[in-house]
């Protein structure tokens, strides 16, 4: 795999005390993470996209209005002075696809030595972390075969950068932007493309 990317994303998720699956049905990010436990209290909001792998990728602001979008909408759920709740009465139910003929509980624990939380216990942690001066909020935007570093280096190193990259930059400048001014920290990880 990306051996730098895929190292800190692993690292991270390590140490999470909880994974809440928030996936469909207005969900305020596809995966809430949450680690309590000892120093360094953190919550992530974590949004996916994954395109079909093309062996031409380039880059296109469409490609990424989708999560950046779902990150915007769901701005206020991050700030720590809001009031806003989300509805997590899915939290407690299991998730399922008929597609794949999957079910499995949206809150994963640890360990089975990690108390066991509801929804409304978690809402609660996340709004104590993020009301915690000490405590961490980040934003991950998640994306797989829709992005070339490579590629958009070469171009940028070379002043070539075309008028599809223009908006890119913008829509991804305003997302961290967005993020930033409510305490979090906004990150873009992706999967490494090698293209032409």
């Amino acid at each position: 795999g990306d051996s730098d990317t895929s190292k800190q994303i692993i690292n991270q998720l390590e140490e999470l005390d909880y994974i809440i699956c928030s996936d469909l049905d207005n969900e305020i990010a596809d995966f809430i993470g949450i680690k309590n436990q000892g120093n360094n209290r953190k919550v992530y909001f974590i949004h996916c996209k994954a395109k079909k792998y093309e062996k031409k990728v380039g880059i296109s602001a469409s490609s990424f209005q989708d999560i950046c979008g779902q990150i915007i909408k769901n701005i206020d759920f991050i700030h720590p002075l809001s009031t806003e709740k989300p509805n997590i009465n899915l939290w407690d139910q299991n998730w399922t696809s008929s597609n794949f003929k999957v079910e499995r509980k949206r809150i994963m624990r640890k360990s089975e030595t990690t108390p066991q939380k509801n929804a409304e216990q978690l809402w609660q942690i996340i709004k104590d972390i993020q009301e915690d001066q000490e405590g961490e909020v980040y934003v991950w935007a998640l994306v797989g075969n829709m992005f070339s570093l490579e590629k958009f280096l070469r171009k940028s190193n070379n002043d070539e950068l075309s008028d599809e990259y223009i908006p890119f930059i913008y829509l991804l400048c305003n997302t961290w932007s967005m993020v930033q001014e409510t305490g979090a920290k906004f990150q873009l990880l992706f999967n490494k493309i090698s293209v032409n």
